[in-house]
């Protein structure tokens, strides 16, 4: 049974298939022979991995083969980094098929960095007495 928000047919020299929107998902019908599962962005039809929340962060659609990046977490400047493997990829990594999925149980956070060691870099930078920055470094790490 089809739920078509958006149900189109495409013909491919391959390869016949629809893509149409079902109360699961999206979802991509060869129709030369079987149903294939595959997640795909609601706005192009591209295969991509789902939303996500990880980190504190909500992850949006993300075509498989790029990166999503958005902005740490509060009380952090930088960006967060998570990469969408594609179809071989994925395949290549897990026992899942024809899903593409996210790198890793976790975004990349390498380039988030604290508020507070922001500022305790700025004193540093700022040639700031020892005694205050041994003062604000003995502050965070308490």
């Amino acid at each position: 049974m089809h739920f078509g928000i958006s149900e189109k047919l495409f013909a491919t020299p391959l390869w016949n298939f629809k893509i149409f929107y079902s109360i699961s998902g999206w979802k991509i019908i060869n129709t030369s022979s079987t149903v294939h599962d595959v997640q795909v962005t609601p706005m192009t039809g591209a295969p991509a991995c789902q939303p996500k929340t990880a980190r504190q962060l909500q992850w949006n659609w993300t075509p498989a083969g790029q990166v999503a990046l958005q902005p740490c977490p509060i009380g952090a400047t930088g960006l967060a980094r998570w990469y969408c493997m594609t179809l071989d990829e994925s395949a290549q990594k897990s026992t899942s098929i024809d899903q593409p999925s996210w790198q890793g149980l976790t975004p990349d956070m390498s380039d988030c960095k604290s508020v507070a060691m922001t500022n305790l870099e700025s004193q540093v930078r700022a040639e700031d007495p020892e005694n205050v920055l041994v003062s604000s470094l003995a502050f965070l790490t308490r």
